[in-house]
């Protein structure tokens, strides 16, 4: 239990569970975070003469719990093979509740302008992933994994001018993004001589992020709309977005133990991506380079190391 300055408590909690049934670990585990909070500021303004211009003062509150829960499975197929799955969900929505008041220095009655909003905020994520692995007689081993995750993040603003006795609708803010990945990756490790070895792989990963906006305002001129909240549209460059990226690498990996204190390690990788963007504005381009890497250690002591290291990194 979460107790805040305010006075407002907030429940919490997680659990796991874990064990083996034959050949197979399994953790199970949830939680709910509470993040909930209150703050109060207040903002003086003076204008270029240093003469009074306003005061504002503002109350934001955010109801918000976290929930998280995950899956963890690890099974033994033989004394060659073995699997590894593994599975996330988690749910973050909240919703803050802001109430500001203007004062205004500059004339004499000091009028007060009060405003306030409400702001939605839903965020969905989840992900899975898993992993084979084989060894093979002679030590050489094979693994290959995927991973796809896809998370989406809606936030809805709306603001008031609160009046005697009712409320006027000035601004209408909705805000969507939805981020997917989808990779698999592969790789085979062998001995070459002795102290030497290489891993050999490749990569192939597609990103995509969706992007929308809606914006509308009060305003005389102009047809109101109930999509955007009762409000008049406002054209937004940009507002509605489609980037995917493919992107495939390559690369291969050589382990060198040239004694029993020096370790050099080669890694050369070769990126291939297509990035796409679709929607409002259209834009396609090709990237292709190499990323090579030379890693050298060499341990002085048992407890001192020099380690160098030349990279080539693009982004």
């Amino acid at each position: 239990m979460s107790r805040y300055w305010d006075g407002e408590a907030q429940p919490g909690g997680s659990f796991s569970y874990g064990g083996q049934i034959g050949n197979l670990d399994f953790l199970l585990s949830g939680q709910a975070v509470p993040r909930y909070d209150f703050n109060l500021s207040k903002e003086d303004s003076i204008l270029g003469d240093f003469s009074p211009n306003d005061i504002v003062r503002e109350e934001r509150t955010r109801e918000q719990t976290g929930y998280e829960y995950s899956m963890n499975l690890d099974y033994l197929i033989n004394a060659n093979s073995s699997a590894r799955f593994n599975a996330l969900s988690g749910l973050d929505d909240s919703k803050t509740e802001v109430d500001r008041w203007t004062t205004d220095l500059r004339i004499a009655s000091n009028p007060v302008e009060v405003e306030r909003e409400d702001n939605d905020s839903d965020r969905d994520n989840w992900e899975i992933g898993g992993d084979y692995e084989y060894s093979f007689s002679n030590g050489n081993r094979f693994k290959i994994l995927f991973i796809v995750n896809e998370s989406e993040d809606g936030q809805l603003r709306e603001r008031f001018d609160v009046l005697a006795s009712s409320e006027d609708k000035n601004l209408f803010l909705d805000t969507f993004s939805k981020n997917q990945e989808r990779i698999v990756r592969s790789s085979y490790n062998m001995d070459l001589f002795e102290g030497q070895d290489i891993e050999v792989g490749i990569e192939r990963a597609q990103t995509i992020l969706n992007s929308n906006l809606r914006l509308a305002v009060n305003s005389s001129s102009g047809i109101p709309s109930a999509d955007h909240g009762g409000l008049v549209p406002i054209s937004v460059s940009n507002a509605n977005s489609k980037v995917e990226e493919i992107r495939v690498e390559p690369y291969l990996v050589h382990n060198w133990n040239l004694n029993s204190r020096m370790i050099l390690e080669s890694t050369i990788k070769f990126e291939d991506s297509e990035i796409e963007q679709s929607g409002d504005v259209f834009n396609k381009r090709n990237f292709d380079f190499f990323k090579p890497k030379v890693d050298y250690r060499f341990n002085i002591t048992p407890v001192l190391q020099f380690r160098g290291t030349v990279e080539k990194t693009v982004s």
